[in-house]
């Protein structure tokens, strides 16, 4: 399953190609990540609309050899309990994209979940496996990995899209986990959410 998600996914570079979180390709033409991936990436503040217009690279994972492209920052909602960005790649892809199709945020806690990230030194992304818990009262989603995942989610998997192994689909995109060496939580920005952010672009 895992070499088909993939192909949804994206990692966030700097110029070097280092990733610095990832993002969901939503179509042939665009990506959604985290507003402080993009902030992270460019420089400025957290909530510094300057970087709207920027440019930035992307790589996406279409075959074994992940393809470097650029592009550009079109929306930016820098809050807490949001935190979402927008950006339309700039070149014409070739290849064909998945049909990535978001769920809305209802009973989804107890569901098993997984989600790809790219950690320091893992440049073609690693797997995280747990549960999906409750809304928080901010309504970010919390999750929490499997104690027997290779993986947690840690720095590097900021902006990925989140996928449901019960509903088999895409519930959200991680926002922030716990670097604590050992905990396990995280949070995801709901589909909702962000489908309300760019609804031109991003549907349930």
């Amino acid at each position: 399953m895992e070499s088909e998600l993939i192909k949804s996914i994206v990692s966030i570079c700097h110029k070097d190609g280092t990733p610095e979180g990832a993002g969901a390709l939503v179509s042939s033409k665009h990506i959604i990540t985290c507003a402080h991936v993009v902030a992270n990436v460019l420089g400025g503040g957290f909530e510094d609309q300057s970087n709207v217009g920027s440019e930035l690279y992307v790589s996406l994972f279409f075959t074994t050899k992940p393809l470097l492209v650029k592009a550009k920052v079109k929306v930016l909602y820098p809050q807490e309990n949001l935190d979402f960005a927008g950006l339309e790649i700039l070149s014409e892809l070739s290849e064909e994209v998945p049909n990535l199709k978001f769920l809305s945020d209802g009973l989804l806690s107890g569901h098993n979940f997984r989600v790809c990230g790219f950690p320091y030194n893992y440049d073609n992304g690693v797997w995280a496996y747990g549960k999906v818990r409750d809304k928080q009262t901010d309504s970010l989603i919390q999750i929490e990995g499997d104690l027997n995942s290779a993986y947690l989610i840690k720095k590097g998997f900021s902006g990925s899209p989140v996928w449901d192994d019960t509903l088999k689909g895409w519930i959200g995109i991680v926002n922030k986990a716990d670097v604590s060496e050992d905990a396990r939580g995280a949070t995801i920005v709901s589909a909702l959410k962000f489908c309300q952010c760019w609804p031109q672009i991003v549907n349930l």
